[in-house]
């Protein structure tokens, strides 16, 4: 059973905190104790650490990319950056494990914010392997609507969808509008609302806290003695939320002490590999080649599409972040379902229609299993015509206008293109 040490912070600020140690079935092993975030470092030294922080500068939300690891990394700031306010290059991205919907959670902080803290730990000898935030403190229930009130500070955790930490909002007034907003039918039981409350959170919304304990039926109201520290500390013992300690904030690693115990199968596994790329080197050098064509022929559709100067780097991700601005469908933007060279010669044919045909504007695109949908705007029919001839020209595809529809002086079109042999 292997156990975590893990420090509170109720900010990225914050050098007062409170640690323990807690095992993987969320069991405190000692005491809670608190004080100066300094006085932890002598048991982060014997022990795995892992750090929570309250929510306040750090935000939840979600995606549906269908990438992964580094790329999902690099994409992140363009899939989401209609979502904040400030420039997406100051936050840092971190994202979990996706759902049963392919949803996966996110969350974004201020690049400075996380790495002043790490910095500060550091100085303190504590090197988290995790920096998780209070957001996922809770576990999710169905057909509950939890609050965590700590001072001012309100955290909703509903039963589907994303956290929201709010300061200074009265618990009545989100619980109210949240039920409000429920899908409920005559006989269902109405959902439950439970809230976790220290003591200054009692201080500050002891009226509102009364109301929802007076409702029919009524909250079921817990006290909390440690804080919020306790309670996430063990929800996340159990299940690990959101690692903000991913992309260049990675925690760092002793790889020699690491692999020591291995050394020998290590060396094994490395001579195997390097026999096997000496057998394949010819191949490899082969889908360098195809991948180096790929690459030219995504900068150049990506160019024709922008009409601006591309860079190469960055272009797969700037495609895919081009087709949900374009009003892709969730999570249809795949470009594995008929291959890549497909998918980029179809598209390229498809941008040389449209500016052929300038006054046609495309409202939305979604691709899935080698089929383009695509919504446009088109002056007249005519203009329509033209274009899927000038896509069936291109040779070896087939433009068919699914249907119009007459708005104002426009048409607007839905047109599919696909492969001629499917």
């Amino acid at each position: 059973m292997s156990q975590t040490l893990f420090i509170g912070l109720d900010d990225l600020t914050s050098t007062d905190a409170w640690w323990g140690v807690f095992d993987d079935q969320g069991n405190l092993h000692g005491r809670i104790s608190r004080g100066d975030v300094s006085a932890a470092s002598a048991s982060a030294q014997s022990q795995r650490t892992a750090v929570i922080v309250g929510p306040t500068n750090v935000t939840r939300t979600h995606c549906d990319l269908p990438v992964s690891g580094r790329k999902l990394l690099q994409a992140l700031p363009f899939a989401l950056e209609e979502q904040f306010a400030t420039d997406v290059e100051s936050l840092h991205f971190a994202a979990g494990d996706p759902d049963e919907h392919n949803l996966r959670p996110v969350l974004a902080v201020e690049r400075s914010g996380i790495a002043a803290l790490l910095s500060r730990l550091l100085t303190h000898g504590i090197d988290p392997v995790a920096v998780y935030s209070l957001h996922d403190g809770l576990a999710p229930i169905d057909r509950f609507l939890q609050l965590l009130v700590c001072g001012d500070h309100v955290l909703f955790v509903p039963d589907k969808g994303d956290a929201v930490a709010m300061q200074g909002v009265s618990p009545v007034e989100f619980v109210e509008t949240w039920q409000a907003m429920q899908d409920q039918e005559d006989d269902d039981l109405p959902p439950t609302v439970r809230a976790y409350v220290d003591d200054e959170g009692r201080d500050q919304f002891g009226d509102a806290l009364g109301a929802l304990s007076a409702q029919s039926p009524p909250a079921d109201v817990k006290s909390l003695e440690n804080g919020w520290f306790g309670l996430a500390a063990r929800t996340l013992a159990v299940r690990p939320g959101v690692n903000l300690r991913q992309g260049d904030y990675a925690p760092s690693r002793d790889t020699l002490n690491a692999l020591r115990p291995w050394r020998y199968a290590a060396m094994l596994v490395l001579v195997a590999g390097l026999l096997a790329f000496g057998v394949r080197i010819a191949d490899y050098q082969q889908l360098k080649a195809e991948n180096a064509r790929l690459d030219a022929a995504m900068v150049e559709t990506l160019r024709q599409i922008r009409g601006a100067r591309v860079d190469p780097i960055r272009a797969q991700t700037q495609l895919q972040a081009l087709l949900q601005r374009a009003g892709g469908s969730r999570g249809s933007s795949s470009v594995s379902a008929a291959g890549p060279a497909p998918f980029l010669s179809t598209l390229s044919v498809f941008a040389g229609a449209t500016d052929q045909n300038g006054e046609l504007d495309v409202d939305g695109i979604s691709y899935r299993n080698g089929i383009f949908d695509i919504q446009l705007t088109a002056p007249n029919a005519g203009a329509l015509e033209a274009l899927t001839k000038s896509v069936a020209d291109a040779g070896g595809l087939q433009a068919r206008i699914q249907r119009t529809e007459q708005q104002g002086e426009r048409v607007k079109s839905f047109v599919q293109i696909q492969a001629g042999s499917q």
